[in-house]
């Protein structure tokens, strides 16, 4: 047994420290080249090397952050913009670096990224952020910085130091999003207006107090199956330290809570065993409990055949998230994930390990993967950041385990902050070039970069097979593939004029595959396996304005059965990209 009487004399330094780490310096390395300025560009003191990598109007300066960057539309230009969380400020940058108009904001001293999400219903997207300063609370934006009417709203809570991310999905499948936050004494959801979603807050005992960070964030998603979403949250207040699984009405879900070591890092939910139901991805670990424990769970509590796994034996507090995605390219998905001891870890869906991993990466290991694939040949890379005594890294992978060329690079030398943020891969410009968004701190003093990765190639179609950052999706839902989860699509700010749906799902052996297109012009309608090759091409052609169909009958181009399991059926219209699951049954 694990002793719990000497956790304040462990946990003092560590809390204090977790609120002085940084995240991350970045440069983009695929050449072996760190672009734009030279180490030491930037202001540094104590001897502190800083390596910095910015396109163009990059790196803008704003308060300390330890907090990683979000890209989102705002504007519906076709670029990008930055989100970013540092302070007790909400930062809002064009993709030129310039802040926009009604930016910043304040946050309320925020420790987790920002989640966006049409909230109002007006067609254009908002963005929540929680913060503990003055009491747990959370706060929702207008794209143009305006606070909705209704909020802030506070969050029940003990003491709470952190509030977790918040995450935005439609309990009540009205097709209107709800907006919810976790904190140390439990979740909570509220309508667009700050009224509380009936049957919300679900609580839980907490009698720890201060001690009790709510760094893991809710995942949302339909678990069994039965068109209702359920919501997935790990903590660490004791005695109830765990995972709970809650009902769209605020109950608990049949056979949860169940009751584990601590948890700081947020769920994961994702169809491991091609069954049609998500499975559950959560991992636990802290540092008096000396361990980490990789769990998977069906909806109904029991644990998927081959897991948990231990996966590590004495360790720091696990922070860093899973991220799921098909690495090997075999057709199933798999589980990446971090351990403080410096391992980063790749299983496949039965819990063994890929080959080449794991990889002993360096001392310590706490911030959440990404993986993308960024030269378009199928095969899935992985990036991480981590640190040493005195420096910071990031590293990259390919999916056997050999290094991505120029990895690992350092982002800042002469330092012994930790690392703990996950960056966000995206093209963020619209041009088919990936850049990656990052952000430092050091001396109070917080800096967000954009870093182009050269020769990059990028497709829409394939952000259904990734998870580029924290949470995956925009709505922060934590489920792969993101249009699972809130009934409304997190990829992308919901677009009234694009309605794509597909009848029967699952299906055998053909289903029908609608939409309507708002005018006339060039229509693409294409089906993706989960690696992200295109098996059927439906629509290639000039199509009229108005409601169309097509049927795809489970075959791929040469006329051949496809496998059973999971596809992506791909609209690409005028107005915009829509992809949406679809199931061959057995």
């Amino acid at each position: 047994m694990k002793l719990r009487s000497y956790r304040v004399a462990l946990l003092l330094p560590l809390v204090f420290a977790c609120h002085i780490s940084t995240t991350l310096w970045a440069a983009d390395l695929r050449d072996g080249v760190v672009l734009g300025h030279a180490v030491g560009d930037l202001p540094s003191s104590s001897g502190v090397n800083r390596v910095q990598a910015s396109d163009v109007g990059w790196p803008q300066l704003v308060e300390e952050t330890y907090v990683g960057p979000v890209f989102h539309d705002l504007d519906n230009d076709g670029t990008l913009d930055v989100i970013v969380v540092a302070g007790n400020s909400l930062y809002v940058f064009d993709h030129t670096g310039a802040i926009r108009d009604g930016w910043p904001q304040t946050s309320g001293r925020s420790s987790l990224p920002a989640a966006v999400g049409d909230l109002d219903g007006d067609g254009s997207p908002d963005i929540a952020v929680t913060g503990a300063l003055g009491g747990a609370h959370l706060r929702v934006f207008s794209s143009g910085g305006t606070m909705l009417s209704g909020f802030p709203v506070g969050l029940p809570y003990l003491n709470s130091l952190t509030c977790s991310s918040p995450v935005f999905a439609d309990l009540n499948g009205d097709k209107s999003l709800e907006v919810g936050a976790a904190s140390d004494l439990g979740i909570s959801f509220f309508h667009a207006d700050g009224r509380p979603v009936e049957g919300w807050p679900y609580t839980w005992i907490n009698t720890e107090g201060w001690l009790t960070p709510q760094w893991c964030a809710p995942a949302v998603g339909d678990l069994d199956g039965d068109g209702k979403l359920e919501v997935v949250v790990g903590n660490k207040a004791y005695p109830q330290s765990g995972v709970h699984v809650v009902q769209a009405n605020g109950s608990p879900m049949p056979g949860w809570p169940k009751y584990t070591d601590p948890v700081w890092a947020s769920p994961a939910l994702a169809d491991l065993d091609d069954d049609g139901d998500l499975e559950i991805i959560l991992k636990t670990g802290e540092w008096y409990y000396f361990g980490h424990l990789l769990y998977v769970w069906h909806h109904t509590g029991e644990d998927l055949t081959g897991w948990p796994r231990a996966i590590c034996e004495d360790g720091d507090s696990s922070r860093g998230s899973p991220a799921i995605a098909d690495i090997d390219g075999d057709g199933s998905l798999d589980i990446v994930t971090d351990t403080s001891d410096g391992f980063l870890h790749v299983f496949d869906n039965t819990g063994n390990y890929l080959p080449g991993w794991p990889k002993g990466v360096a001392e310590h290991l706490m911030a959440s993967p990404v993986v993308i694939d960024i030269d378009g040949d199928w095969a899935q890379e992985i990036f991480a950041t981590y640190w040493t005594a005195n420096s910071q890294y990031i590293g990259g992978w390919h999916s056997d385990g050999s290094e991505v060329r120029g990895f690992p690079q350092v982002l800042i030398s002469g330092t012994n902050w930790k690392a703990h943020a996950q960056p966000h891969v995206a093209d963020m410009e619209g041009d088919g070039d990936l850049e990656l968004t990052v952000t430092s701190f050091q001396d109070y003093e917080g800096w967000v970069h954009i870093i182009p990765i050269p020769d990059s190639t990028y497709d829409p179609a394939m952000s259904a097979t990734h998870w580029q950052k924290f949470r995956r999706d925009a709505h922060a839902t934590g489920v792969f593939p993101g249009n699972w989860a809130s009934g409304i699509s997190g990829d992308q700010t919901p677009r009234p004029r694009i309605t794509l749906s597909v009848w029967p799902n699952p299906f055998n052996p053909r289903t029908t595959i609608s939409f309507f297109n708002r005018e006339p012009g060039h229509v693409e309608l294409a089906v993706y396996d989960l690696a992200g090759r295109r098996v059927a091409h439906l629509v290639g052609d000039w199509l009229e304005s108005g409601n169309h169909e097509e049927t795809w009958n489970g075959c791929d181009m040469t006329d051949r059965s496809v496998a059973t399991g999971q596809y992506f059926v791909r609209l690409k219209t005028r107005d915009g990209i829509d992809v949406q699951k679809v199931i061959l049954a057995k």
